[in-house]
């Protein structure tokens, strides 16, 4: 009789330690997670003339700064899915990639990008949570400023792979921070694109890494 309530009280035990143990995970299903963070990265930036295919392309590997904010929903204990908005920033000089001598400094170029990812965790602890995520979106590049009185404006539209190791430790039961590591490819033409004054022809594309760090904030766990 004592055996059996030895045997039954272990049960009831460890039954209880492993619904705790779910519970205190750090991602699971259900869980809503959002982030912001900043960064930078390192690109090839190029341009290439599609009026004039033969043309050689001009490619530079230039550094530029990021600043992305990003939501996901817990679809199983390991299996997540979201989407990623923001922006980058480079400078660029005109002449070498558009073929433009609007300005004779380089001037300041904007990405931006809305993605759906999805994301594998594939190590969840109480406080640690670590994901590989892929990504696919739209992008965008765009281009504004003034020579004098004179506007000058050039908008890209395109397509945008990432993909990248995402790492949170929460250090208060839902806030934490957040790093995350991206290598992404983007193509952007301006055909159908109204409102460039220069560049009509000139397509650009932006290859490279991004290293961002932030906070994250779990709604639900």
């Amino acid at each position: 009789m004592k055996k059996t309530a030895l045997i039954s009280t272990l049960i009831v035990g460890v039954s209880i330690l492993t619904v705790l143990s779910a519970y205190a995970q750090a991602f699971r299903q259900g869980s809503i997670l959002l982030g912001v963070t900043e960064g930078s990265t390192t690109s090839a930036y190029s341009t290439s003339n599609d009026a004039l295919p033969a043309h050689p392309s001009s490619t530079e590997n230039i550094n530029g700064t990021r600043d992305p904010f990003t939501i996901e929903y817990g679809l199983t204990n390991r299996i997540g899915m979201g989407f990623t908005s923001g922006s980058d920033i480079y400078f660029v000089n005109p002449v070498a990639f558009y073929g433009s001598d609007i300005s004779a400094t380089t001037i300041k170029t904007v990405t931006t990008e809305f993605t759906l990812n999805l994301s594998y965790h594939f190590y969840v602890s109480k406080r640690n949570d670590l994901s590989f995520t892929g990504s696919v979106g739209t992008s965008s590049v765009g281009i504004n400023g003034y020579t004098g009185d004179l506007k000058y404006q050039y908008l890209a539209n395109g397509n945008i792979l990432r993909f990248g190791l995402h790492a949170r430790h929460y250090f208060w039961r839902r806030l934490g921070v957040l790093a995350m590591l991206t290598t992404f490819s983007s193509t952007n033409s301006p055909e159908h694109v109204s409102g460039s004054t220069f560049g009509n022809n000139s397509s650009t594309a932006i290859k490279g890494t991004a290293a961002e760090f932030g906070l994250c904030l779990r709604l639900r766990h």
